[in-house]
């Protein structure tokens, strides 16, 4: 998967790994969410696109140095 490779990448170069849209009035593979989803629901995964899960679920899995 490409995203793997990308994600690599940018731990070998200490990169941040944020590379994806939250715009949501745009067709495109990259979106976090779904077309029309509105910003006061951008908290809802039900409303996340594929790629908004993939991303997730990566920062969920990896230590980003911050603790709640």
């Amino acid at each position: 998967m490409k995203s793997n490779l990308w994600w690599q990448f940018n731990d070998q170069y200490q990169l941040s790994y944020v590379n994806w849209a939250a715009y949501t009035d745009y067709s495109a593979n990259a979106n976090a969410f779904w077309n029309g989803t509105q910003y006061d629901q951008l908290n809802n995964a039900s409303l996340w696109a594929p790629s908004g899960i993939l991303v997730n679920n990566k920062y969920q899995s990896t230590n980003q140095g911050v603790t709640c």
